[in-house]
């Protein structure tokens, strides 16, 4: 398989770093910036059944602030 050089390890070693998903379980209802977080399958796998919420950028920039406040 011929990839672009930027996807080639070959050409350019790979940058190490560490990727995380960070999903909270909550065993009640959790208010944040005017919005309830309910999770509805607590005590159960985190990936049954399939559930997405997605957050807009105002939402997601609050949370990161308040955890970096207690980093």
């Amino acid at each position: 398989m011929d990839l672009p050089d930027e996807l080639s390890l070959s050409k350019q070693p790979p940058t190490p770093h560490v990727h995380w998903h960070f999903r909270p379980r909550y065993d009640h209802v959790v208010k944040f910036a005017g919005i309830e977080f309910i999770d509805q399958f607590f005590g159960q796998h985190y990936d049954w059944p399939p559930t997405e919420k997605i957050l807009d950028d105002k939402i997601r920039k609050e949370i990161i602030e308040e955890i970096q406040k207690h980093a």
